[in-house]
């Protein structure tokens, strides 16, 4: 008598870990779709217009998040300044044993912000007398001044700054001068070198 009294819970609290664990399952599939989708937002962020925003993110959404209870984005943000993408999603996931109890579904939520990713890059340029010699007809200095512009262009396009990319020159010929304040910095390396 007693079994048959406590078999009545027993199986309601399997049933509500079955209906748990399937809800466990769609929150992993649903977080990994939204991390997906807000790194592309911020991948691309900077070179779309805020309308199409939406659009890069249902794209990488649907097609990292295959289930069949269907999600809706709660926040997108794109914080232009500093390439920062915010996404927070929703799914609500259907119950089967605990409708017995009045729970029609499992809300579950993702979250996820990530930065767009910046590259420094430091252009190390020789301006040493052997530049002054010919290379293809033409002067080292002179190839390496249209190399130097064709590589920003490239990087920089029209526009003279870029919250992506971050570009230093550093001219030498046989040394680097990186200032008389900087002489006893702790990344300076005097071992050797004449004063």
């Amino acid at each position: 008598m007693m079994f048959s009294f406590a078999i009545i819970p027993l199986l309601l609290l399997i049933g509500a870990a079955i209906d748990f664990g399937q809800a466990t399952r769609v929150r992993g599939q649903l977080q990994s779709a939204t991390d997906v989708a807000a790194l592309s937002v911020a991948r691309d962020g900077l070179s779309q217009p805020d309308g199409a925003l939406p659009g890069i993110a249902h794209k990488y959404l649907t097609s990292n998040y295959n289930l069949p209870y269907p999600y809706k984005v709660n926040k997108l943000k794109f914080d232009r300044p500093t390439v920062t993408a915010e996404l927070d999603t929703t799914v609500k996931v259907p119950t089967t044993f605990l409708q017995l109890m009045g729970m029609k579904s499992i809300p579950v939520h993702a979250h996820a912000v990530t930065k767009g990713l910046g590259v420094e890059i430091a252009l190390v340029l020789d301006t040493s007398g052997s530049m002054d010699e010919s290379a293809g007809g033409m002067k080292k200095i002179t190839a390496l001044r249209g190399a130097a512009n064709q590589f920003l262009q490239v990087m920089f396009g029209n526009s003279t700054n870029s919250e992506r990319f971050h570009i230093s020159v550093v001219p030498f010929s046989t040394a680097v001068n990186v200032g008389p304040s900087n002489q006893n910095a702790s990344w300076m390396d005097n071992g050797g070198v004449p004063a």
